[in-house]
């Protein structure tokens, strides 16, 4: 009789041993999965300052939420916006933002790095960006001695594919700065000349940007970035 007990007792321990054993079995490591349908985006000529806007499809193939850590532009141009969290089965988007300004006339590749809780991946944009216009130099810089006279001219060319006129300008600041524009015509079609004098008489820097307003529902406004730097004279003994 002891021995049946015993008997029982054993074999009931042997059926909680392999029931435990098989609901574990049954348990399963949930993981997510990133997929997109793309990692390339390739878009159309565009006019050089019109800003590049695109959406990337994430999906989560997995069983667990996909969770998207890090989106690292390649450079200050780039702007992106995503999807902090996706469910097994669903998608989200990264959207990516690109200001085309200064791109003009070559081709844009801006790659972007994405860390998720399950891979990394880079994500491509690339196009070429047509020049709105020729601007000589596209930046100006005002350095000298105090006392002297520092001057610059911008030179502006409407492209072919997109001529324009120039029907107003301004400053941000311009108060360490005096500007004048100039339309002038030859063979080889309508060019601006904008004449850029300093005005700071101690010594300093300072930065500015002259608005150049245009008549092209394209592009209605370009900017000239102005930096100026004024040093201290040599003095006689």
């Amino acid at each position: 009789m002891r021995y049946h007990i015993h008997s029982v007792f054993v074999f009931a321990l042997c059926i909680l041993f392999f029931a435990s054993n098989s609901s574990g079995a049954e348990k399963t490591i949930k993981f997510p999965s990133a997929f997109l349908p793309t990692l390339k985006y390739e878009f159309p000529p565009v006019v050089e300052g019109l800003p590049l806007k695109h959406d990337f499809i994430i999906q989560n193939r997995g069983s667990a939420p996909l969770k998207i850590l890090k989106v690292k532009p390649g450079c200050g141009c780039a702007t992106v916006f995503f999807s902090k969290e996706v469910p097994p089965g669903g998608e989200g988007k990264i959207t990516v933002k690109i200001n085309t300004t200064g791109y003009g006339g070559r081709m844009l590749k801006k790659k972007i790095f994405v860390e998720t809780n399950d891979h990394g991946f880079f994500l491509t944009v690339i196009g070429n960006v047509n020049r709105f216009a020729t601007v000589i130099p596209s930046s100006v810089k005002l350095y000298g001695l105090e006392g002297k006279q520092i001057t610059a001219t911008v030179t502006i060319i409407p492209d072919k594919k997109y001529l324009f006129k120039i029907v107003g300008v301004s400053a941000k600041n311009g108060k360490n700065i005096n500007f004048r524009l100039e339309e002038t015509k030859d063979t080889k079609g309508t060019r601006y000349l904008l004449s850029i004098e300093n005005m700071k008489k101690k010594k300093g820097r300072y930065q500015d940007i002259v608005f150049l307003k245009t008549d092209s529902k394209i592009r209605p406004e370009i900017k000239i970035s102005i930096h100026g730097n004024i040093t201290e004279g040599t003095r006689k003994k």
